[in-house]
Formats: structure tokens, C-alpha cells, sequence
């Protein structure tokens, strides 16, 4: 990892079959698809979330918007590493904000307000190589 990192507090979540961590702060709260009355984004760069009965709600200009998710596994307050100078040129406006450890693995820490704008915006999504 590159450079000093600073802590933060985080929620993980599932998305397709793959973990990835985004700001508890960035987030509302869990919504339920079948209670709330909130605008779920089903499928984005991540995946598309298969069960989708829960989603990440944040505020938005135009009201609430929740990123539907398979699971959300609890929060943690880990380092959070800026990603590498060539991998943030190559993802300008993917989402990605930075990358954390979390149980011997490596994970993405999500933006949520740039992933949800970019699927508003219809950005394809990305390839992820067959993992």
C-alpha cells in the first residue's frame, strides 16, 4: 500500500458475490425493499445484486436512492488506503475511493454517490475477468 493511511469507520456489504466496504457516514441507513418507499439501483459497476431485498440509502438532490445489496456484513474501523497513483487515473469517476484489509483480503471501499451517479448515467458496467 501507498502512503500513510487514515482510519475511518466502514460498513461492509456483499454485491454479487464479492465484498466491498463503503463510509458509514455516506450511508442513511439499510433500507428493506418490501417496507421502504425508496428508489433501489439494482445493477451498477459492481454486479447486480441477486436477492436484493436490503440496499444502502443515501441523500440525493432529488431524494433518496439505495444501492441494492445481497447482504451487509457490520461496520469496522480499519485504515483506509488511497489506491495507487495508475489505478486512480485509470478509475476517474468508477467510485472507488481507496482499498482496505479486512480478513486477509483486499477490498474496494466504495464511493456510493459516484456509483449511483454513473448508473444513472448509463456507464457500462465493468468486466471483472470472470472472478
Amino acid at each position: 500500500m501507498n502512503g500513510p493511511a487514515a482510519t475511518d469507520t466502514l460498513l461492509l456489504f456483499e454485491v454479487a458475490g464479492r465484498r466491498f466496504a463503503t463510509r458509514a457516514s455516506a450511508v442513511r441507513r439499510v433500507a428493506r425493499r418490501s417496507v421502504d418507499a425508496v428508489r433501489f439501483t439494482d445493477a451498477t459497476a459492481l454486479g447486480a445484486a441477486g436477492s436484493a431485498g436490503r440496499g444502502l440509502v443515501i441523500r440525493r438532490a432529488d431524494g433518496e436512492e439505495a444501492l441494492a445489496v445481497d447482504a451487509v456484513h457490520g461496520v469496522v474501523t480499519v485504515p483506509v488506503h488511497a489506491l495507487p497513483a495508475l489505478a486512480k487515473e485509470c478509475m476517474q469517476d468508477g467510485g472507488v475511493a481507496g482499498l482496505i484489509e479486512h480478513d486477509d483480503r483486499l477490498l474496494p471501499v466504495i464511493d456510493l454517490h459516484a456509483l449511483l451517479a454513473r448508473a444513472a448515467r448509463g456507464s457500462p458496467e465493468v468486466d471483472h475477468g470472470g472472478e
